[in-house]
């Protein structure tokens, strides 16, 4: 599920620091000035303000990990292959063990969809499956068959194109 309370609270600290880095940089600027205060001494505190902002905004996404980090995760069995037309070398049973390694151990609850002969509608679907969980991808004898597993929530697969054959 997407963790949009950490995405705002990130958005509402890059957006603190960057309003007070404008603030402080045409503080800076026109602490010497009199009275009078001219446009290009607020244009310039204006942009370096921007420049505070932009580069601290990089830095946090840079170092700040962000999302869901099951996001990131990859199939790790069955042995798969990424082209359709190799599918045939990677024979499996219709009862398998479907397993994913997220990038930091984190348990990842997926949706696995296993799809056939061209059609968009999936010929199995599995909810909440944890990593490890054995699981009918189709009727014996079917052949060519796609994997995709998802993450609830979200519009795109952590994995897709993983390709088998079921004897």
């Amino acid at each position: 599920m997407p963790d949009s309370t950490n995405e705002i609270i990130r958005t509402l600290i890059t957006t603190i620091i960057t309003t007070t880095g404008g603030i402080i940089s045409a503080y800076l600027i026109n602490r010497k000035r009199s009275d009078k205060q001219t446009n290009r001494s607020i244009s310039i505190g204006a942009s370096v303000g921007i420049l505070i902002g932009v580069i601290v905004g990089i830095t946090l996404a840079i170092f700040w990990p962000t999302g869901d980090p099951c996001l990131k995760a990859k199939i790790s069995a069955p042995t798969v292959t990424k082209e359709k037309a190799h599918a045939a070398a990677f024979q499996v049973n219709n009862e398998i063990p479907v397993s994913w390694t997220p990038p930091s151990g984190e348990r990842c609850v997926m949706t696995v969809q296993t799809y056939q002969k061209a059609n968009p509608v999936p010929v199995r679907e599995y909810k909440n499956v944890v990593s490890g969980t054995i699981l009918d991808i189709g009727d014996p004898g079917s052949g060519e068959t796609e994997i995709k597993i998802w993450v609830e929530g979200y519009n795109t697969p952590v994995d897709e194109y993983l390709w088998v054959w079921i004897k």
